[in-house]
């Protein structure tokens, strides 16, 4: 909203003495004369200072309270970090076992190493397979392990993609089922084992 000035048309007039007193202080040469060095050194020292005061007040401080806090909480943090790593140990388990897989007639240039460890969702077994020829098409491997009377299969794989480390898994226990064996499979063959055996180790021997 525009404010009104009363029988005018515009704001009221300057009081002339003021403007007379205005004109006398800007007509001064005084007030234009340079600084002093030492006083415009000592300007520029007290703006440094207050740019100063003003970035620390930005960081965090810690009163006598605080500080008594520190230490403490420290520890706490220390201790946790203890228990953890107490648990890890104590929940980490023996080293898995190793076990040499010899190669058949059938697969005379094979071999594999059988890494076997006991683990919260069943038995895992790492196989690292070398020389294997990579299965036929309509053929597959599969991964056994078995007893004297039984047998559970562990996966199956092709290796067509070269010589590799197979991830195998079975939800029994190695003392159990100590024998792992490797068969050649046909498709469509069914779940039961073909016999063929490429390689063949033993938990126990």
């Amino acid at each position: 909203m525009t404010e009104q000035f009363p029988n005018s048309s515009g704001p009221p007039a300057q009081d002339p003495q003021v403007a007379a007193a205005l004109d006398d202080l800007l007509a001064n040469k005084a007030i234009w004369a340079p600084l002093d060095d030492n006083v415009e050194a000592a300007i520029m020292r007290n703006i440094a200072a207050e740019v100063h005061e003003a970035q620390l007040d930005t960081e965090p401080t810690f009163t006598k309270r605080d500080r008594r806090y520190l230490i403490p909480v420290g520890a706490v943090a220390g201790l946790f970090l203890m228990a953890g790593i107490a648990i890890a140990l104590l929940f980490a388990g023996e080293d898995p076992t190793r076990v040499e897989l010899a190669a058949t007639e059938l697969a005379p240039a094979a071999s594999a190493v059988a890494e076997i460890e006991e683990t919260a969702s069943g038995l895992r077994v790492i196989l690292e397979v070398e020389g294997l020829a990579p299965a036929e098409p309509g053929t597959y491997y599969q991964g056994w392990v078995r007893n004297d009377t039984d047998g559970v299969t562990i996966g199956t794989f092709h290796m067509r993609g070269g010589d590799a480390d197979i991830k195998l898994w079975a939800g029994v226990n190695a003392e159990d089922y100590p024998i792992i064996t490797v068969t050649l499979q046909e498709e469509g063959g069914g779940p039961q084992s073909s016999g063929v055996v490429v390689l063949k180790g033993r938990l126990d021997s």
